[in-house]
């Protein structure tokens, strides 16, 4: 995946949780676990932003993202945002691959979350 294809894709997501009143860091060119930290008064996310590619499964991107240790003062959700074509998978990971969950939606629902919360 190219920088820019990334970049793009990052802000993206960056826009769906900042149309939700979330305050969003992007960190640039990261090598890290995360790509963005999102929060509101309840919740913090640590976000991994991936374009699909063949033979990826993404376990390496889980186990790193779900190795972050969190503080217990705060609710923390770690999650991985997978775009494919025109599909999005976003993955919320819980303790263990188990506990994950998955929702499933097109560019076309996340653009339409996007306006919703615009209006």
């Amino acid at each position: 995946m190219s920088s820019n294809t990334g970049t793009t894709w990052e802000r993206t997501v960056r826009a769906v949780y900042e149309a939700n009143s979330f305050t969003v860091i992007r960190s640039a060119g990261s090598k890290g676990p995360a790509d963005l930290i999102a929060w509101d008064k309840e919740v913090v996310h640590l976000i991994q932003c991936k374009k699909e590619r063949k033979k990826n499964n993404y376990y390496e991107d889980m186990k790193r993202l779900r190795g972050v240790p969190t503080p217990l003062f705060q609710k923390w959700v770690k999650v991985l945002w997978i775009k494919s074509n025109q599909k999005v998978t976003v993955r919320f990971l819980g303790e263990t691959e188990r506990d994950d969950q998955d929702q499933h939606m097109t560019i076309g629902d996340v653009n339409k979350r996007l306006k919703k919360n615009e209006d």
